[in-house]
């Protein structure tokens, strides 16, 4: 093989891979911008969040993982607070307690009697009870037959307690 052929293909491999470079060099850097732009967005609305946390007050976690002794406190707030919610509370039952992930829970079964406006205060509140963590795992409802202006409330409801 001559000369000049061998440097026309060493030339065009050459070609080939600088051309492969520039093409893969391309598309990392047009998917890095395009990942850029998404991660800058989700920054921004971190911050958002965060600046309206702060605007209106909440600045960490209230509740707090209980012990077992304090649990007929908890009820006692989750009553008081819900009967100042417009709640009628019909029965609280505890039911056995049992592990969830690193906690226990108890779970305690609740058959309550009011408005459709006052069972959402009630439970969109619950995360401002001071002295306990509680998580709403299900509920049903049902028309109350006594009185047609409210319904009739099951919930089950979990109590994180310390180890």
């Amino acid at each position: 093989m001559d000369k000049k052929l061998k440097i026309s293909i060493s030339c065009a491999i050459a070609v080939i891979v600088l051309g492969t470079c520039i093409y893969t060099f391309g598309s990392l850097n047009y998917e890095l911008k395009r990942l850029s732009l998404k991660y800058n967005a989700k920054e921004q609305s971190i911050q958002e969040a965060r600046r309206i946390m702060e605007s209106i007050g909440i600045t960490g976690i209230k509740s707090a993982v209980m012990t077992e002794e304090d649990i007929s406190h908890a009820i006692n707030e989750l009553t008081q607070y819900g009967e100042t919610k417009g709640i009628d509370f019909i029965s609280i039952t505890p039911k056995e307690k049992r592990k969830e992930g690193p906690y226990e829970v108890l779970p305690i079964e609740i058959e309550q009697r009011a408005t459709y406006k006052d069972l959402g205060v009630f439970c969109g509140s619950l995360a401002e009870l001071k002295k306990s963590l509680i998580t709403i795992k299900s509920f049903n409802i049902f028309p109350d037959k006594e009185d047609l202006e409210k319904l009739r409330i099951k919930l089950t409801i979990l109590i994180y307690l310390s180890g």
